[in-house]
């Protein structure tokens, strides 16, 4: 007001006298709206000292309202009774006699023409609420009500308008006490994941709501409030959004906010009488002021749109009627964001140590690679329908170093990170850092839980010592428990260790030790050449290569690699440079290869050192990617981050499953997640199927349940010049099943079959074996030398079989008594089906009689004892003189010699021999050919000529010389004799025996000679090189040679000629099961059951077929 408007109301209020205003309360009026009414009212009205006179009268039963107001003229009354009684009596009373009324309560049924009302209607509060909720797009969240009528009926109207966004109605009442307020929060809002309110509360009850939600953590980044008008003089926070009758902004109480109202009414009044000061007041005039200055008897329907920045109330938007004008559309909210929360979910914020920073400067790739899981955890959580339903869960990835130990660097980093770390951390991977950020959270006062993804080191396992930390994986002592039991279990005693000097590697390798010694495994390098740094590189190789040499001289095959990845790959070329190739050694890496790609520069030399070494290799590590699912979210985890190979992002992605299931439970059980003590205990009351299985943690220790161990084999990808590992064995001490083999063991060389603990273990050779090869030259010779003894063989079977062609043995027709020579016919053919067999393909290993019954028919004894070297020249010196012995027999009872003193003796064993010499003629030829044929076996070499080769039975004897050579001579000598005589004195046998009647076509026994030597220099030859094409073959050239059995009618005896067909079909039939089983391989179940069905069948047909031929050949007893 300027000073010529104040004296003109000074002069007024004398001319004229101050306009009476009556304030009628009653027994419901706010004790402190009234007193502050009567103090501050006249006052807060600049001019009203001079101008209106207030009235405060106390409506009550005793009295009406006639005998209060008609003592004096009233101009104006104002209706604070709060009574709806009251109400309308003043109502009717001011519209019978035309007095202005002014009515404080926001809604009414009483509509009149004297009747003004101070605050606009729910119905346009109803308007504005719903502004600022499009604008802002809420779609889920809660409305929050005190027990006020009035804001009772607006909470109910705002809740039907948006009835499918509201996902709480939670009426506060006056007297609820914090412990309420706090229960509401934790049991209601929080598990709801509500985080957008819409609150209709009045000063200290709106205070006290605020402040538990901050202490709940709910008043940050992601809230809204929207706070209706009659809350406008609570303490103002921080991104509180109001909106409030326009004028009333800057009320700071109950009271204030009605004196405000008041006065812009009262105002109407003071700017008609400065501009019109002569004209006088009366209650018709008032009435069309008022009129012309409201929206049908209310207060115009204009509301301010107030966020509180900075503890300013600051109007950011106007709304009138059904429009709005935005003065500044920049809004802030809790959280100091002026990012709009729009999200229908609750954001729960864990923390993730993903970085690659580390405290020396240097960058460590591994880390955010093995991370990745959890960000896929995080998009599968945030896709649930039923996991952490109403809840969007986020990460904050801290950079503050993960494999190197530096506390002071830890602490200071994560110090500014401190206030946004969430319920939660993810460890890193790396046992050292998890160790650090221990500590240094520990300094922060930060007690939210940790859970580590892939550490293993044995002290974290200690639930007393580290509380706040839990794992997916497990301890290093599980990891060498179950790593030396799978050695012991492929029956290795012998191995070298090479470990690093830090925290995991030592107490690894110190479980391993007592592991080995409990099981009598020796750990075969000295003490003090096992231990390189933790950070081994190929830089380093020249001051730890006497390690290398170490392990080298021990001709230990198998090496266990207690490092970190990439850190043993650079062990492995250090193996390599000291001279181990593939084959040589077989290594056990204690952890992944990680998908690891080039690492530390790699040039093509050491990928070509690591790969040689680690084929056939294998590794340690806790399963990944088990069942069904854990392989569903593999192939999702190498679609989402190619060319990011899965390893590692199975643990990643479980630790954050695992923090995911406790917040749920948590949630469900309407407890509070900010609660570190408390979600740490629920962690670990957890037990869900994940990406690597069962998930849950152990009650006494900080460690997964019974995980399981997988060992894998490496191989190289040269696609990506990447590592992989094929998961063969796994191993779990929970089970009953200790060792779950999933596949074959690929060893070095692509075989199967488990190598020997050390280097030449079977090889006693004056070389090792690795630099023996096979030699062309020497297989190429001794296939020369075989075809020549059989293209002379043929030519001599030819020769003697044109002299017995023709000769005919006489059907036996009549019935004889069985002899002890026809006896030795049976046995001959006994003993030649077992033969036959040997010279076919390896028999199935099921019929393990039938297999040793070969061996020895064919006197092979190699697989019950070793003939090499000594026993073999001792052996190779008895067959000699064996076949020698037989030609001087078989001369000897052939002829008429008596001659001298040992002829003699022999003239009166003559008979005995001439019956004992048939059947050592017949057995004794496959036998002696067979090893003799050996001392031309020269088929592997340690040079490049033929001079170079040695003796495949005694690789201290070089071939084509000394001793050799003389053997050499001896034995093509002893062949070329003994095998001609055989030939022709076989048909001779049977002429000097007598007591024989069972007679052999001769022709036969020349056919059957040439049979052998041919089937035996097959199986020397093409049985050794192409064993399964040999197989088919045989059985091709065996049925070819039964064909001709039946065409010769080999006996005189019907009955034994059936005898002998079905020996040879049995053979036939077996022959051709085992070449087929030899070739699929797999469960041999199948073709043993087939080869045996085969030969009962074929048994019994022949069994029905010799009851119906004549039994001409008695016993004694005349059976």
């Amino acid at each position: 007001m300027n000073s010529v408007r104040y004296l003109t109301l000074i002069l007024l209020s004398y001319s004229l006298g101050d306009l009476l205003i009556y304030i009628l309360y009653s027994q419901q009026t706010n004790i402190n709206l009234l007193s502050d009414l009567k103090n501050n009212l006249p006052s807060s009205i600049f001019e009203n000292e001079y101008y209106f006179d207030f009235q405060f009268v106390e409506i009550t039963a005793n009295q009406t309202i006639e005998n209060i107001l008609e003592a004096q003229q009233t101009f104006i009354t104002i209706d604070v009774t709060f009574d709806v009684y009251w109400s309308s009596i003043i109502y009717h009373y001011t519209e019978r006699n035309q007095i202005v009324n002014l009515n404080l309560n926001f809604d009414s049924n009483s509509y009149g023409e004297w009747q003004f009302f101070i605050h606009n209607s729910i119905d346009q509060h109803q308007n504005a609420a719903g502004f600022i909720i499009d604008f802002f797009e809420w779609k889920n969240f809660a409305i929050i009500s005190n027990e006020s009528p009035i804001n009772l009926k607006l909470a109910l109207n705002v809740e039907t308008k948006y009835r499918s966004q509201v996902s709480q109605k939670l009426v506060l009442p006056d007297s609820i006490s914090d412990e309420s307020i706090e229960n509401l929060i934790s049991k209601i809002i929080k598990p709801n994941g509500i985080q957008l309110f819409f609150i209709l509360e009045e000063g200290y009850g709106l205070w006290k709501f605020i402040e538990k939600l901050k202490s709940k953590k709910i008043y940050k980044k992601g809230a809204g409030i929207i706070v209706g008008s009659t809350a406008i003089w609570a303490p103002a926070e921080d991104g509180v959004t109001i909106y409030v009758e326009k004028g009333l902004e800057t009320a700071q109480s109950y009271s204030e906010y009605e004196i405000l109202a008041i006065k812009q009414f009262t105002d109407i009044i003071l700017d008609f009488k400065s501009k019109y000061p002569s004209i006088q007041i009366d209650s018709l005039l008032l009435r069309q002021l008022f009129e012309s200055n409201t929206f049908q008897h209310r207060k115009l329907p204009i509301f301010s749109v107030v966020n509180i920045y900075n503890s300013q109330k600051i109007i950011k938007a106007q709304i009138e009627g059904w429009n709005a004008t935005i003065f500044n559309s920049t809004f802030f909210y809790p959280g100091n964001t002026a990012i709009t929360p729009k999200r229908s979910e609750t954001e729960i914020v864990v923390s993730i140590a993903s970085g690659s920073a580390e405290p020396d400067g240097s960058t460590n790739i591994y880390n955010p690679q093995n991370f990745l899981g959890s960000l896929y955890a995080q998009w599968v959580i945030n896709n649930s329908t039923s996991l952490l339903k109403n809840f969007y869960i986020s990460q904050f990835q801290t950079n503050c170093g993960s494999s190197i130990f530096d506390l002071k660097f830890y602490y200071t980093c994560m110090r500014q990170y401190k206030d946004q770390l969430g319920v939660a951390f993810l460890s890193p991977s790396f046992d050292i850092g998890a160790i650090g950020y221990i500590y240094a959270f520990r300094g922060l006062g930060v007690e939210i839980p940790h859970c580590g993804a892939s550490t293993v080191v044995s002290f974290l396992s200690n639930k007393t010592e580290y509380p706040e930390y839990m794992r997916i994986s497990t301890s290093g002592d599980y990891i060498a428990t179950n790593l030396a039991k799978i050695i012991s279990y492929l029956g290795w005693t012998h191995a070298a260790v090479i470990f690093g000097n830090n925290t995991y590697n030592y107490p690894l390798y110190k479980k391993l030790y007592d592991e080995f010694a409990s099981l009598r495994v020796s750990i075969m390098n000295d003490e003090n050449k096992k231990l390189i740094p933790q950070n081994y590189l190929r830089t380093d190789f020249e001051q730890y290569k006497y390690i290398f040499k170490h392990i080298y001289s021990l001709k230990v095959r198998i090496c266990l690699l207690v490092l970190g990845n990439p850190y043993a790959w650079h062990a492995i070329e250090g193996l390599y440079d000291v001279g181990f190739r593939k084959g040589d050694i077989i290594l056990f890496v204690t952890s992944k290869a990680g998908g690891s790609g080039p690492v530390f520069n790699d040039l093509d030399e050491h990928v070509i050192k690591r790969t040689s070494l680690m084929d056939g290799s294998l590794s340690g590590s806790i399963n990944e990617y088990v069942g069904n699912y854990g392989e569903k979210i593999k192939q999702e985890i190498i679609q989402a981050f190619y060319p990011y190979p899965p390893s590692y992002k199975c643990y990643s992605f479980d630790a954050f499953m695992l923090v995911a299931h406790g917040l749920d439970y948590t949630i469900n059980q309407g407890s509070d997640i900010e609660n570190p003590w408390l979600l740490n205990k629920n962690l670990r009351k957890q037990r869900f199927i994940s990406c690597s299985g069962l998930i849950s943690i152990e009650s006494n220790s900080n460690n997964r349940n019974y995980a399981s161990i997988n060992f894998n084999n490496f191989y190289y990808n040269k696609t990506d010049k990447t590592y992989y590992e094929v998961p063969v064995t796994i191993v779990n001490l929970g089970t009953q099943v200790l060792f779950e083999q999933i596949q074959e063991i690929t060893w070095p060389g692509n075989s199967h079959t488990t190598p020997n603990d050390m280097r030449d273990k079977n090889f006693d050779c004056p070389f090792e074996e690795k630099i023996t090869s096979h030699s062309e030259k020497g297989i190429g010779v001794f296939f020369g030398i075989c075809f020549a003894i059989f293209s002379i063989s043929i030519y001599i079977s030819f020769l003697i079989w044109k002299k017995y062609k023709k000769v005919y043995i006489p059907k036996l027709l009549k019935t004889k008594k069985l002899k002890f020579a026809d006896m030795m016919v049976y046995s001959v053919i006994a003993v030649e089906f077992f033969q036959y067999l040997y010279l076919g393909p390896p028999i199935l290993s099921i019929n393990s009689a039938v297999t040793h019954a070969s061996d020895m028919a064919s006197l092979d004894f190699s697989k019950l004892t070793s003939i090499k070297r000594t026993a073999f020249w001792i052996q190779m010196i008895i067959t000699i003189c064996i076949a020698w012995l037989m030609v001087f027999l078989n001369f000897f009872t052939m002829t008429k010699l008596r001659n001298c003193f040992i002829f003699n003796f022999l003239a009166n064993i003559r008979s005995l021999l001439e019956i004992l010499m048939p059947l050592l003629g017949n057995i004794l030829f496959v036998p002696i050919l067979l090893f003799l044929l050996n001392i031309f076996a020269c088929t592997h070499t340690t040079g490049n000529s033929v001079l170079g080769t040695y003796l495949d039975k005694d690789c201290y004897q070089y071939c084509w010389e000394d001793k050799h050579l003389l053997f050499v001579f001896l034995c093509l000598f002893t062949i070329f004799v003994y095998v001609p005589l055989t030939i022709y004195y076989r048909p001779v046998y049977q002429d000097v025996q007598e007591s024989l009647h069972i007679k052999t076509m001769p022709s036969y026994l020349v056919i059957k000679s040439f049979a052998q030597i041919f089937f035996v220099i097959f199986k020397k030859t093409i049985g050794l090189w192409q064993p399964e094409i040999h197989g088919f073959l045989y059985f091709v050239f065996f049925s070819i040679y039964i064909w001709m059995i039946y065409l010769v009618k080999p006996y005189n005896y019907d009955k034994i000629c059936l005898i002998l067909i079905i020996s040879m079909l049995m053979v036939a039939w077996s022959v051709f099961w085992t070449s087929i089983a030899n070739v699929v391989m797999g469960n041999l179940t199948p073709w043993i059951c087939c080869q045996l069905i085969g030969w009962a069948v074929i048994f019994i047909l022949g069994y029905l077929k010799a009851k119906k031929l004549p039994s001409l050949i008695i016993t004694e007893s005349g059976s």
